[in-house]
């Protein structure tokens, strides 16, 4: 069941770090952000792509990881990261193709932000969201909107 709108808070994500660390996995929390700048819907939605990525994990992550999640505002947009490397005597699962990639695809893009997933060396991998802290402009230029 999802979290209520008023919980779905940036000040949450270090739940869900704890969450990855009682699954057994190594995981940490980098946050640069300064949460007074990240409007609420933008950070509700990098707290639902962190969340619904916990649960791709639980799901399909057999093996103990080392995850560091990242947050961080640069240029206007809010950056949102998951990496994995293997953790000493383990393989990570591969994270592409979930169902649940062509949704959040879709939160991101509605933002006029990106999504990005890719391999990394080790059979690691990387997920990217960029979402702006402006809404787009008619003409869907993000960030164009602001004022």
């Amino acid at each position: 069941m999802p979290n209520p709108p008023s919980s779905r808070t940036l000040a949450r994500v270090p739940e869900l770090v704890v969450r990855l660390q009682r699954l057994g996995h190594a995981a940490r929390l980098v946050d640069r952000t300064e949460r007074r700048r990240v409007p609420e819907r933008v950070g509700a939605t990098a707290f639902d792509l962190l969340e619904g990525m916990v649960d791709v994990i639980e799901r399909r992550g057999r093996a103990r990881q080392h995850l560091v999640v990242r947050l961080r505002v640069e240029d206007g947009m809010l950056i949102v990261s998951v990496q994995s490397t293997a953790a000493p005597g383990s393989q990570d699962p591969v994270l592409r193709g979930d169902p649940e990639e062509p949704r959040a695809r879709a939160r991101v893009e509605a933002l006029g932000g990106d999504l990005t997933g890719l391999p990394t060396a080790g059979h690691g991998w990387i997920w990217i969201a960029r979402l702006p802290l402006a809404p787009p402009a008619p003409d869907g230029v993000p960030g164009a909107a602001a004022g």
